[in-house]
């Protein structure tokens, strides 16, 4: 399985399990303890780039780089679950029916195929204060998508 998760100790983690071991598994030192913050983050992985630059994490604009757990993808590797048609769950564990997510997603994007940074989601204002691009210019790939919190999607 593939799943993006908050954990117990306030964090977010990307874990990825094939046959009992875990091939992807990123977790930021950072902590997103502030419960009234929008958060914006972005997770770029690109199995064809060099060590260090497979997976990227992006909180409001700023590349994380300090983290509790790094077991990065083997080079041009296959991250399973992601880029093909399995059932995807957002907001939920997809094995159960009663573990949801506890919190809002908002502007949920869903890229196939190409890993964009932060600046094609979100830019700095006037005063220095990271912003969402409500309409980027992206393109969503085969399996890709688009969800706004009122359900509607783009794709």
């Amino acid at each position: 399985y593939f799943m993006i998760r908050t954990t117990g100790s306030e964090q977010i983690e990307i874990l990825n399990i094939v046959s009992g071991t875990a091939v992807v598994r990123y977790k930021p030192s950072r902590n997103l303890r502030d419960a009234n913050a929008w958060y914006h983050i972005v997770i770029a992985i690109d199995t064809t780039q060099a060590g260090g630059n497979r997976v990227k994490m992006y909180f409001n604009g700023e590349r994380e780089t300090n983290f509790d757990l790094n077991v990065e993808p083997n080079q041009n590797a296959n991250v399973q679950y992601i880029n093909d048609t399995t059932l995807h769950c957002i907001g939920r564990k997809d094995v159960t029916t009663d573990k949801y997510m506890k919190g809002v997603l908002s502007h949920y994007h869903f890229i196939d195929g190409t890993a964009y940074d932060a600046t094609a989601f979100g830019e700095y204002d006037a005063n220095g204060v990271w912003k969402i691009k409500t309409s980027p210019s992206v393109t969503y790939g085969t399996n890709g998508f688009f969800i706004l919190k009122d359900g509607n999607s783009v794709t």
